[in-house]
């Protein structure tokens, strides 16, 4: 790929922390595609330093990249993957009375929710 798509990775990562790398570098020019189809990678990282188009510029690009999607129970097969007595265990081996999850895939909250009505259901 070529460096104005390297530099608006970079961009998105420094405006999202999505981290966007080497394989996923084609998905990312399919956003860009979407969010102009009219520029060049090159012509719209230029653009991104227009202040008087970058803020709405960025604002569609991230929608094209983030994922829209959120519901309840998303993913069945990964939330009966956790572990929970596992969690459990290896919290109190560090000498915490509590499990910290971190979900990251999430539009709305409702995954975050899913997890942790999973997690009071197994403690």
């Amino acid at each position: 790929m070529n460096a104005a798509l390297s530099s608006i990775a970079e961009l998105v990562e420094r405006e999202t922390g999505i981290q966007i790398r080497g394989g996923q570098l084609p998905s990312l020019a399919a956003a860009v595609d979407r969010a102009s189809a009219t520029m060049s990678h090159a012509d719209f990282l230029e653009a991104l330093r227009d202040p008087t188009v970058a803020s709405g510029l960025l604002r569609q690009l991230i929608d094209q990249v983030a994922i829209q999607e959120t519901y309840f129970m998303r993913e069945p097969r990964e939330l009966e993957a956790i572990d929970w007595p596992a969690l459990r265990s290896a919290a109190h081996a560090r000498g915490d009375q509590e499990v910290t999850v971190w979900v990251c895939a999430c539009a709305s909250g409702e995954e975050a929710y899913s997890v942790a009505m999973l997690a009071l259901e197994a403690f």
